[in-house]
Formats: C-alpha cells, structure tokens, sequence
C-alpha cells in the first residue's frame, strides 16, 4: 500500500470535491525505498479517520427514488451564478455535469493528485479494472486471460482481439510494456512519490528504472501482439489488483510523444504558480486512451472539462454521450456566503450539477423538496493509529513501547467530531480484517511495571523526547492530550514541534523521527493494501531487526497464494505489531458512508470504494430535459 503524505498533494471529497489538505505527521516528497508493500511492510489497512480527509469514493448502493419530475418543474434559484457553457454539438445529447476540483492532471503516472483519478478512471484503462461488485472487485478488462506459473513469478497476460485506442489506432502488448517504462522515467523524474512506484514497484526491473541504471523494464515482454510476461520480484498475490490503477493503463506512444504539456514539470511547484492562470490542451493533443470515454476538452482557464463515449471502447458501449467536470461549479459555491453544502443543492436544484452530496439540502425557495434519486456510499472504514520507529532509543526497548501504549486512556481524549472504538489496527471491513485483534489496554499499572523493567536495563536519565510533526490540523488538540497522558504516568518529558515540511523530510531522511500518527485507507481490494511501510515512513536509514522481521512476515503474507492462509498470516502480522507495540491503534472511524443524490432521470450512478468508472453504466430514463 503506498502509505505516504506528500508536501502538497490535494485531497479530494468525491462528488461536491473539496480541496483538503491531506493530514498526518510524514509527508514524503518522495521514498527513497521502494514504495509497495512487497517486502517492506508492516500491516495496518486502514481508512481516513475523521480528521483526515473524507474518502475520494465508496461503493454505492442504490437508494430510494423520488417521484420523477421533469426539469421545467425545479425553480431555477435567482442568486446561482450561471454555468458554464457546454458546446453546441453536446446540447442534444446526454451529458452528465459533476463538479469538480481544478486539480485534474490528465496523465496516469500522477493520479494521485487532486481528483485526477476521478478523470483518469473514465479515459484510460488496463489489464484489469475494479468494479463496483463487493464480492468481485477486481476483473479482468483488456486482458481476456491471466495465468500464473507455479512459483507465482511469471504472469501471462493475454489481450483480446482486436483492441483499440479512443483514435481508432490498435493496441498491442508491446504498448504496455512501453507505457510502464514511461510511467517509470517519469515518476524518476519528480520529487514526490508517484502511484506509478508502487503499482509497478512487484515488477523486476522498476529499482533499476527509478534509479536511471536502465530504461527498460527487464521483468516485462512483449511475446507477441496479445501476449504479455511479467516477471515479479518475489511472489505476489495482489498482481491483478494493483494493474487495476490508473497508473498501469496503457498509452499510445505516438500520442505521448506529442503532448504538448509535460506534466512531470508542471503537476506540482510551477503547478500552484500557474493554476490561477490555466493551461487548456489544444484538441489535436489531448490524451488518447482505451476508457469508456475519451477526453474532448481540457480548459483549466474556464475550469471545463469534457469527456466523451469512446465509440471503440473495447467494453458495452456508455449509454452517456458526454460528462462534463464543471470546476466552475466549485469555485463558485466557494463565494456563496451561505456555505458549501447550501451551495452546491442551490446548483443541483437549478439545473446546473446532476450530483451533490447533500441531498437533505434540496429543497426549493419554498422549502419543498426538490425530486432526486439516491445512492448510498459505504466509505472505507479505517484506523488512526501510533507507529513508533523501533531504530531510535528509547524506542528501540520494547518495555518502553509497551509502557507508552498502556498509558494511553482512549476514551479521555476528545475529539471534534464522534470517533469509534478502535478493535485493531485494520478496521472492519477492511481488507485482512481480523475479528481476533487484541489491543495492548489502557492500564497504569502494567504501563509502570513495563517501564519500570525498562528502567532497570535503562538507568539513565531519559532526555525530553521530541515528537516532530509538519501539520498540525486536527491531530493537534488530541496529539497534546496522548502526551500529557504519558508525562503524567511514566513521569517523562516530551517536546512537541511543528517543523516546515522541508526540514521534517531532512529529519526523515537521518532517521530522527520517532513518532508518527497516521490515518490510512485500504487503496486497493487486497490485505497487502492493509499494510504499512515503516521504511516509508521513517526513512531508509532506519537499521531495525525488529523492522527486518517484521518485513519477513509481510513477504510471506504477500506471497502466499491460498487466500485463507494468507489472511490468517495478515493477521499474525498485525497481532505482532499490536503485542510488540510497534503500531498502537488509537481510534477508528466506521461511520464515512454518505449519500448521494442525482438527478431523478439519472440511474445507476455510483461512486466506487477504491476507485473505477462511475459513469460508464449511468443511464438517463424518458424524463430527461436535455443538457442545460
């Protein structure tokens, strides 16, 4: 799981799309390690807690239905600004408009910024895709067969026949071994960590990329047109699951080649700097992809971006002609002086937004209810929890880390918002949850007989302990309170500091951080997205051999391929992290459903847990009125 803050990477709340920071103590502008959990690894799958960010998409449930009414029935609201203008060809069409963040990068190496997978899931695909089905979350999608060979090493994709990019032009296997290569050059290229890393990292020949010793990727060939060999590090499981993201889409050479915006120059730094000003795409260069859409415009100065149904879409054909991503619909509920909710149902009931996430704000200027159709999201339940970094001492004893986690009083701790009762460090419904997890309790007792132990193989006096962190946000208050706890029962001193990210990642980088609280959510459908890497997180220079141990438990989870045993190993790991108090869960937070509502003609719109086309099976019934 690529487990990791970045000193700027916009957070996004699916649908209404607000711009959040993202928050924990360790932003990693890039990790110096390998950045899957292949071998690196300590469990943890958790979700955003609370005071995180809200999750970018949960599975949806179809909800109730409003009686239908046609559009000319909702009152057009007199103090909504007007929307942005959609092209005269889509006006007879089907077009969906969902507001959207300005923060959308069109290139699959950089789907983790802003709300750029949200775009990415609709025009590019891969081997494999993520549904939106609970019991089958991953399939197969341009690939028609995987096989893997006895010791797990090689996987043998086959492609269909007959594929084509959104331009008419065919897709071969060697097309993918070249958009991974690419996807690789490009990601050394930047100075934060890409999901392209740890998507490819299982791959044998990703280090060598990254690191500019080779520009081929060694693990990957290219048999013929329709057949594909990878080649991994060391057995791996999850292969199909991690193939399923943006970043292990299939470009078109050509087309890159040609692209008049080079994104691993402009995403981040020059991006903030730029961004009040856009950058549009000329048409003759956007993006080809093999989605169920294809990108016809891409205008950050008017924040208007539209895709349309790929008439070569190797999949059923959308019944949607069009979407258009309205980033001028945010930024005008942003000067709407009745707040954000109010905002976008003023937007939804005019006519402006098809979707919001504030349904019990629709009602008209007479306070009647406007009709929608809804759908339910189930969020990503997850954990915020502690890690302590086992390298530096006193952390390095494991009394102390036991003491520490035994003087921590959960339920005293306030907080902004309703938490709920940590059961692990992966929450339920998570994947690799463990109903058999067992925390280290709060007990002032036991917490000073451990530190007493640690106390007699440790008779110095204990320096004041920092705790360095790089944003503060809502962690702040209750990061305070869990201190307080320790110095009033172990009698210990610690020293707080906010530090600018730039000196936090100098500390990272000499192994000076000792503490981090962290709030996770599983990317991907696999227990190996369960997990956290502590190097990752604490830097390369971190010399461990609990670490070292830990690491070797991950790597036989990950390579088991009997799915029983292997969760019954995700969950050997996590007990051991929790006894060994190297991870002490602190709190969950399993309510981050929400509700959506669409347009009452709108159909079978949903918002997907880890990611996939939301609009590729929307259908509009005989009501609708037509674009606005």
């Amino acid at each position: 799981m690529h487990i990791v803050a970045k000193p700027f990477v916009a957070c996004a709340a699916v649908g209404i799309v607000l711009m959040l920071a993202c928050q924990s103590d360790a932003p990693t502008p890039r990790a110096t390690s390998n950045p899957t959990t292949s071998v690196t690894a300590a469990t943890v799958a958790t979700a955003p807690a609370a005071d995180a960010v809200p999750p970018t998409g949960a599975l949806g449930i179809p909800g109730s239905t409003a009686t239908p009414a046609s559009k000319s029935q909702v009152p057009r609201s007199a103090t909504t600004p007007s929307p942005t203008p959609v092209s005269d060809d889509l006006r007879v069409r089907k077009v969906f408009r969902i507001p959207i963040s300005n923060f959308l990068v069109p290139d699959p190496v950089f789907a983790d910024f802003g709300v750029s997978s949200t775009l990415q899931y609709e025009i590019f695909a891969g081997l494999t895709r993520f549904t939106l089905d609970a019991t089958d979350p991953v399939r197969l999608d341009m690939a028609a067969n995987h096989s893997v060979s006895r010791d797990w090493l090689t996987h043998t994709f086959v492609l269909h026949e007959g594929l084509k990019f959104s331009d008419g032009t065919h897709v071969t296997a060697s097309d993918f071994k070249w958009s991974w290569e690419r996807a690789l050059r490009t990601a050394a290229k930047v100075d934060v960590a890409t999901q392209a890393e740890w998507v490819l990292a299982p791959i044998r020949g990703t280090k060598e990329i990254l690191s500019g010793e080779a520009s081929e990727l060694s693990g990957v060939e290219a048999v013929d047109e329709t057949t594909l060999t990878i080649e991994l590090i060391a057995p791996r499981s999850d292969l199909e699951a991690l193939l399923a993201h943006p970043s292990a889409a299939v470009l078109k050479r050509e087309d890159v080649e040609g692209w008049s915006v080079d994104w691993s120059t402009s995403v981040f730094g020059s991006w903030i700097e730029t961004s009040s000003s856009g950058r549009n795409i000329a048409p003759d260069t956007l993006p080809v992809g093999t989605g169920p859409f294809a990108l016809t415009r891409f205008d950050e100065i008017n924040g208007s971006f539209i895709i349309e149904r790929n008439d070569h879409y190797h999949g059923e054909p959308p019944q949607l002609d069009a979407v258009h991503f309205d980033a001028s619909a945010v930024e005008r509920a942003f000067d709407d002086p009745d707040g954000l909710n109010a905002a976008f149902a003023k937007l939804f009931v005019s006519g402006d937004i098809d979707v919001v996430r504030s349904p019990w704000e629709l009602v008209d200027g007479a306070g009647v209810e406007v009709p929608h159709n809804l759908s339910r999201g189930a969020g990503n339940p997850g954990t915020t929890v502690l890690v302590f970094n086992p390298s530096i001492p006193p952390f390095d004893d494991l009394n102390f880390r036991r003491a520490l986690a035994a003087s921590i009083d959960r339920e005293s701790i306030e907080h902004p918002f309703e938490v709920d009762d940590a059961t692990g460090i992966v929450a339920p419904e998570s994947p690799g949850y463990s109903e058999s997890s067992r925390l280290i309790a709060y007990d002032i007792v036991a917490a000073k007989a451990s530190f007493d132990a640690f106390s007699q193989s440790n008779p110095r006096p204990i320096d004041p302990i920092p705790w360095a962190y790089w944003f503060g946000g809502l962690y702040e208050n209750r990061r305070a309170q869990i201190v307080a706890g320790w110095e009033q029962v172990l009698s210990l001193e610690f020293e707080l500091g906010l530090e600018p990210p730039d000196k936090y990642q100098t500390m990272r980088a000499a192994n000076e951080l000792a503490i981090v609280i962290q709030s996770h959510a599983a990317t991907y459908p696999h227990p190996q997205s369960s997990v956290i890497d502590f190097r990752e997180i604490f830097g390369d220079a971190m010399e461990s051999d609990e670490i070292d141990a830990v690491e070797a438990m991950a790597s036989v989870a990950a390579s088991e391929p009997d799915p029983v045993i292997a969760l019954q190993l995700y969950a050997e790991l996590e007990q051991h992290l929790i006894d060994n108090a190297l991870v002490v869960p602190l709190w969950a937070n399993l309510g981050v459903g929400y509700t959506v509502a669409v347009q009452p003609w709108i159909h079978d719109y949903q918002e997907g847990r880890y990611g996939g086309s939301r609009f590729k099976d929307v259908w509009f019934d005989d009501t609708y009125p037509g674009p606005r």
